[in-house]
């Protein structure tokens, strides 16, 4: 994918991916790719919340991984609250959100 430039919608899937696939076994290494893929997205997809509010909670849960829970915390009831003021309490996306927060 570093090939592609930053706007292509394949390197940003693949990011994605990557930042999954290494949180499995390598949560220090997914914590940059998904800041990476964040700043991409805020970057060239600005208008495309849902996509922020995803790479966001997935940043959130790679942080708690890494021990850094204070930092998690904070970032998933920023996420949650963005998440119920755009879309609702009974969004799915919302209520995903909302379960990081229960642990």
């Amino acid at each position: 994918y570093l090939g592609r430039p930053e706007t292509s919608g394949n390197r940003c899937v693949a990011m994605e991916a990557l930042g999954t696939a290494l949180g499995e076994s390598r949560p220090e290494k997914a914590l940059e790719v998904i800041k990476t893929s964040l700043a991409l997205n805020r970057r060239y997809w600005s208008h495309d919340e849902n996509a922020i509010i995803l790479t966001q909670n997935k940043l959130a849960n790679c942080l708690h991984d890494v021990g850094r829970d204070d930092d998690a915390l904070l970032l998933m009831r920023e996420v949650y609250a963005k998440a119920k003021a755009s879309r609702g309490s009974s969004d799915d996306t919302t209520i995903l959100c909302g379960s990081n927060l229960c642990g």
